[in-house]
């Protein structure tokens, strides 16, 4: 502190203009868009803090007057006062963190294709167009603007069970015997057929010896299904995969894809616009198939549509079967044990 005998005025002087550099730094770089760090600034604030009050303390109307105890008080009464005003603005630029450092970061490409424009203070914008290019900025303090990017077709993801209720019955056909789903089993609807199983895993179609379709029943009792789908290729490229209930889609080999809200039902079109796919997962135990079937190494598809099976231009009418060791569908199988499938195509 200066000696009592001695001027403060130029003192008091160098203090003032020392105390006016350091708080207008940060409003300086702010306004001037220089690049700065939030704790620089704050520490310039504290710097000028400490000057103001030893200022007050060696001021000549009160240092001999007041207290060292009510100078404390006083001193302490006016940094809340500048906490209180300054608190908002300071935790602002925190949040907002280094200028220099945001300026390096890349800007993702959907925050270019902005087209809400925002002039004035303290507004909040919402559901921002993201289609177009070059569109304007945010303008003014304080804003606060919501960005709902576009989002694409839903390429992965988890099939899960809907809400749909299983017959306990179901007729393959005109005079067909109608088929009984006991409940404690499970059941799998494709090419208008129906196979009602207990035990497994459980392969639904085979090619030659590979199984194409296999369904599995889960700890919690769900089914969990895995299937390729192919393209119509020479040489077939994968179009969608699904193992066990995870699908995922070819980003590169498809034309449409689209999930029900609920997750249940998964649907795909390849690039000849033709639906190679439609899953519906039922409920925890009953699932439905409508599909075109490409396999590596076959020039001819299976086609299992809602009311029956195809394979090389021959149609096959639903059937129902239960509690089988062979697959539904057995394409050129090597060997036939137990019951046999219920369609063997050859």
């Amino acid at each position: 502190m200066a000696d009592s005998g001695k001027p403060v005025g130029p003192e008091l002087t160098a203090d003032f203009f020392f105390t006016l550099l350091f708080f207008f730094i940060p409003y300086g770089a702010e306004q001037m868009n220089l690049p700065h760090l939030f704790f620089i600034g704050l520490g310039c604030w504290v710097i000028a803090i400490a000057i103001v009050i030893r200022m007050f303390w060696i001021f000549p109307l009160w240092a001999k007057h007041l207290s060292q105890f009510r100078k404390g008080l006083i001193a302490l009464v006016f940094i809340g006062v500048f906490v209180t005003l300054f608190y908002k603005p300071v935790m602002t630029a925190y949040r907002n963190g280094d200028v220099k450092g945001q300026e390096k970061k890349p800007i993702p490409q959907a925050a270019l294709s902005q087209s809400t424009q925002i002039q004035g203070n303290d507004n909040t914008a919402g559901n921002i167009d993201q289609n177009g290019n070059q569109n304007t900025a945010v303008i003014g303090n304080g804003n606060q603007v919501t960005n709902n990017y576009a989002r694409g077709p839903k390429l992965s993801g988890w099939l899960v069970p809907g809400s749909g209720a299983t017959p306990k019955t179901f007729s393959a056909g005109r005079g067909a015997q109608p088929c009984i789903i006991p409940d404690d089993h499970v059941a799998v609807f494709l090419g208008g057929s129906v196979d009602v199983e207990k035990e497994f895993p459980r392969t639904i179609i085979q090619v030659g010896s590979t199984p194409r379709l296999i369904l599995e029943r889960q700890k919690d009792g769900t089914l969990a299904v895995s299937m390729d789908i192919f393209d119509s290729d020479p040489d077939p490229r994968i179009i969608a995969k699904i193992v066990r209930n995870k699908f995922t889609i070819n980003p590169n080999n498809y034309f449409t894809t689209e999930i029900s809200k609920d997750g249940s039902r998964l649907q795909v079109t390849d690039q000849r616009d033709i639906r190679v796919l439609d899953i519906r997962y039922i409920n925890k135990r009953a699932l439905s198939i409508s599909a075109i079937l490409h396999f590596p190494g076959f020039a001819d598809p299976l086609i299992l549509s809602d009311n029956d099976t195809s394979w090389r231009d021959q149609h096959y009418p639903g059937n129902c079967v239960q509690d089988t060791d062979e697959p539904l569908i057995n394409i050129l199988p090597k060997h036939i044990s137990g019951e046999g499938a219920i369609f063997t195509l050859r």
